[in-house]
């Protein structure tokens, strides 16, 4: 993990004048199970940060861990994070990136900890500013801010006439491009449902699939050349985060685009997946990424290759699809493709309604800090432990 400095948080008051932190840590339900290549999900555990100020605003993050990305476990985010916010309230001299990069340093493996501490102080910010989370960062990071981000729509069912009822129905709501997650069946009952799905929209649709490493390269070879009459628009991942080499054969073999999703969590791993020509895109998800500031930076690095970035949830609940909505939105890059931000439909209870999706857009326009306030009724419905709170 590597220091974000590009810019500094402009706070309203004096860095050190944040007077109180909670943890509440939650669990919330999926409408129904999602299968994907690492396994079956019921449930997002996480942990709900919660930063105020002496004048009383709030600035939010969450950390929701999730196996696969290279994540810590919901325990080690909760144990680095309840070890630390004593000392961000405690450590008044500090300037704001100082806070973040002493986080970096303490616990280097807990990145949705520090997502959930830099989007706190983001969100926190912004309110101060009467800004949105993307302008503070357009303004940090010399982009524009978009004021409406295109989103896709994730067909979870498994069986051939349910996807297609899904997909009707995300149609007559606004959608026009579709996600499905491949490579928990054989290749061919994928085939048939996205197919069927294609066939029910027509070709003026975008189609794109996620296999989450599922296969392996001989698997994969085939598995593209199964699908590559469907129109894809792109593919997720078909192999280990490791095995470039293999993706670049596949880019070399196929026309389907390949998106590099688990195998991109730094500017690093940007710079290593370009240097062996293993992706067309970047596949950004903010919260395994260290958060706001990282990935911007990770951004900004593939714009300089001119590789389009796609930014994207880690189905976490609606603090943390906001942080990601923000992001993509300050990116000139994600006006390329629709974002994966439309999750909040996957959980059957949240932290707060969220942002709001309309015809296949999330509007951030007059929205200030992330434009998510958090009910604290829905809030204990979904909290699994008590609040730690602490103060000075």
């Amino acid at each position: 993990m590597h220091g974000w400095k590009s810019g500094s948080l402009i706070f309203r008051n004096s860095p050190g004048d944040l007077r109180r932190a909670r943890l509440t840590p939650f669990s919330l339900p999926l409408v129904r199970p999602i299968h994907t290549g690492h396994g079956t999900l019921y449930n997002r555990e996480g942990v709900l940060v919660e930063i105020e100020d002496s004048s009383n605003l709030k600035g939010y993050g969450e950390a929701t861990p999730i196996q696969g990305f290279h994540t810590e476990s919901l325990q080690e985010a909760c144990d680095s994070l309840g070890r630390y916010l004593p000392v961000l309230l405690r450590e008044k001299k500090w300037s704001t990136e100082e806070k973040i990069e002493k986080f970096q340093l303490a616990f280097p493996a807990a990145v949705t900890a520090l997502s959930a501490i830099d989007t706190a102080l983001c969100d926190l910010a912004s309110k101060q500013r009467s800004c949105s989370v993307a302008a503070l960062l357009a303004e940090q990071f010399h982009t524009s801010v978009l004021p409406a981000v295109r989103v896709n729509s994730l067909l979870q069912a498994q069986d051939t006439q349910e996807i297609v009822r899904e997909a009707g129905d995300s149609y007559r709501e606004g959608f026009r491009t579709f996600k499905i997650k491949v490579g928990v069946q054989p290749v061919r009952q994928d085939f048939e449902r996205i197919s069927a799905v294609r066939e029910s929209l027509g070709e003026d649709v975008k189609i794109r699939l996620d296999a989450n490493q599922a296969w392996t390269l001989e698997e994969a070879d085939s598995a593209f050349e199964i699908l590559s009459s469907l129109s894809i628009e792109y593919l997720e991942q078909p192999l280990s985060a490791q095995d470039l080499p293999g993706a670049a054969l596949l880019r070399k073999n196929h026309t389907i685009l390949l998106a590099a999703d688990e195998a991109a969590c730094s500017v690093d791993d940007i710079q290593t997946i370009l240097q062996n020509q293993a992706a067309d895109i970047i596949i950004l998800k903010p919260a395994a990424t260290g958060g706001p500031h990282l990935s911007m930076r990770m951004g900004l690095a593939a714009a300089k290759y001119t590789i389009p970035c796609v930014t994207t949830t880690l189905m976490d609940g609606a603090v943390g699809r906001a942080m990601a909505t923000h992001v993509a939105a300050a990116l000139p890059s994600n006006m390329l493709y629709a974002c994966g931000l439309a999750t909040g439909n996957l959980l059957e209870q949240d932290l707060s309604d969220g942002l709001k999706i309309r015809n296949g857009h999330i509007s951030i326009a007059g929205v200030k800090g992330l434009g998510v306030a958090i009910d604290q009724d829905q809030l204990e419905e979904v909290a699994t432990g008590k609040t730690m709170e602490f103060s000075i």
